[in-house]
Order: C-alpha cells, then structure tokens, then sequence
C-alpha cells in the first residue's frame, strides 16, 4: 500500500513536471497563431503583442499550478527535497516571462533605450523563441533542471534502486 503511493505521487509528479516544461517549449515555439487583430481604434502594435504572450502563457500557468499542486502533497508525503530540485525549472520559466515583459517594455510608448539595442533584442530572442529542433540553449537548459528531479522520481516507479530512493525521500 505504502508502496503503491509513493509510486502513484511520484508518476503525478513527474507527468506534471513534463507537461510544464512542455508548456514552457510550446510557448517559446516561434510559429503560433497570433489573436485577431483587434477592431478597436486604440488597439497599438505593444496591446496585441500583450495580448498574444498572455493566450502563450495561459498553458504555463495552468500547468505550474498542477505541478505545484502536486510538490504540495509530496512536501507532505515526502518532505521539501523535490520542491529544491524543481527550482531550476521554475528559474527558466522566471527568466522566459522576464524576457517578454522586457520586450512589451521595448515596444511600448516611450521605451527604455537599453531594451532597444540590437544585443538586447537578440539576447532576448534567444530566451522568448525556440530554434525548431529544440537544440537552442534555453530548451537544453529546460531539460538539463529536470535531470535532478527525474534522478529522484525514477526509482520511485520502480527503476533501480527503489528502496534506497525511498528511505532518502523521507529524510
């Protein structure tokens, strides 16, 4: 039975936590449809580039609210330690919204003029879009802050060494 949960709690969390950095790539896929444009006289380029991250961000938030959900019953069941390894992961998504309110910044009325230069833009595409294969910098960096996490996880579905991973959960 004790078995049984942890392996159930720990298929939950790991499916949550691949959903999310999958929200996390598909926001940062550079092909998607962008939201009509709006009928309105004083809809401006900065409103509808608003408009367009907020419906990319909208599968992110739902699925890091999953998986923080389930890091809540597993700090139950298993201590703090899975919250510590997912830290990266939610670092890279941090970073990713930061990249875009910098360029909603950049865009606006009266932008900053460091949002503007060249290196800035480039830096910042570099983090808000994907290259089509997923090998860019950021996607290894979303994949390399699972590694630890899945390393915790894996035993608990039954891989090796199963119950040296579940006497170190409980510590």
């Amino acid at each position: 039975m004790h078995y049984k949960e942890h392996y159930e709690l720990a298929r939950r969390l790991l499916r949550a936590a691949y959903k999310y950095r999958d929200a996390i790539n598909q926001a940062r896929f550079p092909f998607s449809s962008r939201p009509a444009q709006s009928d309105e006289e004083g809809a401006t380029y900065q409103s509808t580039e608003q408009q367009f991250w907020s419906q990319r961000f909208e599968a992110v938030n739902a699925s890091k609210r999953e998986l923080r959900a389930e890091l809540l019953e597993a700090e139950v069941v298993l201590g703090r330690k899975l919250m510590n390894e997912l830290q990266a992961l939610f670092k890279c998504d941090m970073d990713l919204y930061a990249c875009i309110l910098e360029h909603l910044d950049s865009i606006g009325d009266s932008p900053e003029p460091d949002l503007i230069l060249k290196e800035a833009r480039t830096a910042r595409r570099k983090i808000m879009f994907a290259r089509l294969d997923c090998k860019d910098e950021f996607s290894l960096r979303i994949s390399r802050s699972l590694e630890v996490f899945e390393q915790e996880i894996r035993p608990m579905l039954g891989h090796r060494k199963h119950l040296k991973a579940m006497r170190g959960a409980r510590r």
